[in-house]
């Protein structure tokens, strides 16, 4: 009963607490603590885990007893005498072991319920950072796209100057405008993406229509090293979604069990019932003053009932069911781990890539060029072309990085927090 009140309790909880958000500079963590308060996915399986719950409760308690009165306008005959009430009170007796094992199939089905709440918290932590990675890099790409539209537009001014003296220039310069509306048009992609991050991300924090969030803060890029085995056998061992699976199997093991036992075994009804006794032709009954009571017990079988055995098969499918997708979620899990475990490791690799082989050689030459230049040795073209290709190769390294970061989320979903 604590349980189901806490879940009630964090449905209301997120009204309370409910504050705005800075819409520049915010960070991840702050991003992570708002959508487990406020997601409305989370929200419901926090409502399905109260449910779950409150029928363990359900489980530990009997069938209601049964009142029953009798008030006859005309008194009757009985063998007793005239009859003008009869109260019967019965109750349905489980048979030996019917609670128990009904309470424990509900408890295992509620810790189900507990770790299908932890997939939904695992899914909802990885779409949050995911889309803080994609806020945070589509806010920067922006300015680097318009700083290499500005050096494009330079070059085609320039160009369409020179090509007035030398015709030769004409294919350069068209070449370099149609840079240029390419440029701009990754700059109005990069726009379009932003704002869809910044949507997906108030839905996911379940802000409503409250101001979307401008910008982040830059995230720090952790260092990965680990084997692959070792995690997949931790995902194998942790992940809730296969331990729901396993709670769930041995839920319906039990059920199979107690619905078995059901349509087997006799069920058993114990009565008690009281007849008033109105004046009697039988002198002794009538002047003893005491009215009768008898105590009755009635025996259901079950052979040969269809709704029993019915729900006998029924139980029997669901454990196989179970068993079936609990070998299914396995495999997935390793093939899950196996490839975001890929991922990563080829996303770090690219970021060291960037970092040791492709962006030191580009910024000595940028900065060659421009020493040349400088010194009169270098036409402001191939300067302007040189920081071009640099600003594309940073535009290029930022995606690398987001996409590594977004790989480790992928992960961390089936493994834990690295």
């Amino acid at each position: 009963m604590k349980a189901v009140f806490s879940c009630l309790f964090l449905l209301w909880v997120p009204l309370l607490w409910a504050a705005p958000l800075p819409q520049r500079g915010v960070g991840l963590d702050q991003l992570l603590e708002v959508a487990e308060r406020q997601n409305p996915r989370l929200v419901a399986a926090q409502a399905a885990l109260g449910a779950s719950q409150a029928k363990v409760q359900e489980a530990q308690g009997w069938e209601p007893t049964q009142l029953k009165v009798q008030q006859f306008i005309e008194p009757i005959e009985t063998r007793l005498g005239p009859q003008d009430r009869i109260i019967s009170i019965s109750q349905k007796l489980p048979f030996p072991g019917w609670t128990s094992k009904a309470e424990d199939a509900a408890q295992l089905e509620a810790q189900a319920a507990e770790y299908r709440l932890k997939v939904v918290e695992r899914k909802i932590r990885r779409d949050v950072k995911a889309t803080y990675y994609d806020l945070w890099q589509f806010a920067a790409m922006p300015e680097l796209l318009g700083e290499i539209q500005e050096v494009i537009e330079r070059l085609v001014q320039m160009g369409s100057i020179e090509s007035q003296r030398n015709q030769n220039l004409l294919d350069s310069i068209f070449e370099a405008q149609a840079r240029a509306g390419e440029s701009a048009y990754q700059l109005l992609e990069m726009q379009d993406r932003l704002t869809d991050a910044q949507v997906r991300l108030n839905h996911l924090l379940g802000r409503g229509g409250e101001p979307l969030v401008e910008q982040v803060a830059a995230p720090p890029l952790p260092h990965f090293e680990r084997p692959l085995e070792p995690l997949i056998d931790r995902a194998l061992a942790q992940y809730p979604g296969l331990l729901a699976l396993q709670a769930q199997a041995q839920a319906d093991r039990l059920k199979a069990q107690l619905e078995g036992s059901k349509a087997n075994a006799p069920a058993l009804e114990l009565g008690i019932n009281y007849f008033q006794i109105g004046p009697s032709a039988n002198a002794s009954l009538a002047d003893s003053g005491k009215d009768a009571y008898n105590l009755s017990l009635g025996i259901s079988l079950p052979w040969g009932s269809g709704k029993n055995q019915g729900r006998f098969k029924a139980a029997q499918f669901a454990q196989e069911r179970s068993a079936s997708e609990y070998e299914e979620m396995a495999q997935q899990v390793r093939e899950q781990v196996a490839q975001h475990y890929n991922h990563v490791v080829n996303a770090q690799r690219m970021i060291k890539l960037f970092e040791e082989k492709i962006l030191p050689p580009a910024r000595r030459a940028g900065s060659l060029n421009e020493r040349l230049y400088s010194a009169g040795q270098k036409n402001i073209g191939k300067v302007l072309m040189s920081k071009a290709q640099l600003l594309d190769l940073e535009v290029r390294y930022l995606k690398a990085q987001a996409a590594y970061l977004k790989s480790l989320t992928d992960l961390e979903e089936w493994v834990g927090v690295l």
